[in-house]
């Protein structure tokens, strides 16, 4: 891939309005889009599992884009090995539960300060940090 933006998503509640952001930053880099989500492997309550990922999934297609899933009880250490081999030229993220703090963010502009990431609230508003 020659320009990737990164989409990481978790939330099924949200995550339509963190891919079709994305996507708009994507077009508008002329670049991929790359729509991917970290899930625990998988341990005990398989039906909630399978629903949020199919969320995660119809989002992603309705973008015409794929789903990546990686199973990692090492988010952060599968976030930056991603990151490694993709390259994106942006990452796109919801806003962190804590919206004054996110370990997941905070590593992802460790990685490469260069990198924009973009949060997306629920209303598809988008924030770019600095």
């Amino acid at each position: 891939m020659d320009k990737t933006v990164l989409v990481w998503i978790t939330n099924p509640a949200a995550c339509d309005n963190i891919v079709r952001t994305g996507k708009r930053i994507a077009d508008e880099a002329g670049a991929e889009l790359m729509v991917a989500s970290i899930q625990h492997t998988i341990r005990g309550d398989w039906d909630s599992t399978v629903n949020d990922l199919e969320c995660l999934s119809n989002a992603s297609h309705s973008v015409n884009a794929e789903l990546t899933v990686i199973y990692s009880d090492n988010i952060l250490e599968s976030a930056v090995k991603t990151l490694d081999d993709v390259k994106p030229v942006a990452i796109v993220t919801g806003i962190p539960g804590n919206r004054d703090r996110s370990l997941f963010i905070d590593q992802m502009q460790v990685f490469d300060n260069g990198i924009p990431i973009y949060t997306v609230d629920g209303h598809g508003n988008a924030i770019k940090l600095s």
